[in-house]
C-alpha cells in the first residue's frame, strides 16, 4: 500500500500524544517555532493547537514555566552567591590499559555573588529603578536653523565628496598605468 504525503501547505494534524513531547520541548527552552519544526508544523499551527486544544496549551505553558522558574532560581542563586557541590573522580590506568576508579571526592565550595547576575536580576525585576537606558529629553526647533550655514555645510560636504571621488579614480588610473586627468562633468 502506497502512503500519500500531505501537501506542504497543510499542517500536521494535532494528536493528543503530542502533549508530552511539547512539554519536554518547552522544558528544554524551545520556542513555539522550534516546537513546530519538531512536529513538522509551522509556528502558526502551534499557536492554533494551543488555542484549540487546552491540554496542548497547558503542556507547553507548564514546560516553559518550569524552565523559566529553574533559570530564575539559578540566576538568583548566582546573584546572591551560593554553595556548589563538586564531585571529582580520580582514576588510574592499570597495566592492562584499563581505567580504574580510585576514589570519588566531594567538595563543597562557595561561589561569591556575581555582579552581572545581580544587575540582570534587578534590571528585569525592577526596571524603573535599574534599567540601563537613560532617556534624554531632546527638543528640536526647526525655526532656529540657519539656512545659510546649512547651505555652506552642504556645499563643503559635496566638495569633499567630489575631491575624494577624483582621488579614488586617479589612483585607479595610476595603478592601471593610464595617464588621463580625471574631471567630473
Amino acid at each position: 500500500m502506497k502512503t500519500q504525503k500531505r501537501p506542504p501547505h497543510r499542517p500536521k494534524k494535532y494528536d493528543p500524544s503530542m502533549n508530552d513531547d511539547a512539554y519536554r520541548l518547552a522544558l528544554l527552552g524551545l520556542t513555539d517555532e522550534e516546537i513546530g519544526k519538531f512536529f513538522g508544523a509551522s509556528r502558526a499551527s502551534i499557536t492554533r493547537y494551543k488555542r484549540d486544544y487546552p491540554d496542548f496549551a497547558k503542556a507547553v505553558e507548564a514546560g516553559k514555566l518550569e524552565a523559566d522558574s529553574r533559570v530564575s532560581e539559578s540566576l538568583y542563586k548566582r546573584a546572591v552567591g551560593c554553595k556548589v557541590l563538586e564531585v571529582k573522580t580520580k582514576t588510574i590506568i592499570d597495566e592492562d590499559g584499563n581505567e580504574q576508579m580510585v576514589e570519588t571526592v566531594k567538595t563543597e565550595s562557595e561561589l561569591p555573588p556575581d555582579v552581572t547576575a545581580c544587575t540582570r536580576w534587578l534590571v528585569n525585576r525592577r526596571p524603573k529603578n535599574w534599567r540601563q537606558r537613560v532617556d534624554v529629553p531632546l527638543e528640536v526647533n526647526v525655526q532656529k536653523i540657519d539656512w545659510e550655514a546649512l547651505r555652506e555645510i552642504t556645499k563643503q560636504a559635496v566638495e569633499q565628496a567630489e575631491k575624494h571621488h577624483r582621488e579614488v579614480i586617479q589612483g585607479r588610473y595610476e595603478r592601471l598605468g593610464l595617464s588621463k586627468d580625471y574631471k567630473i562633468d
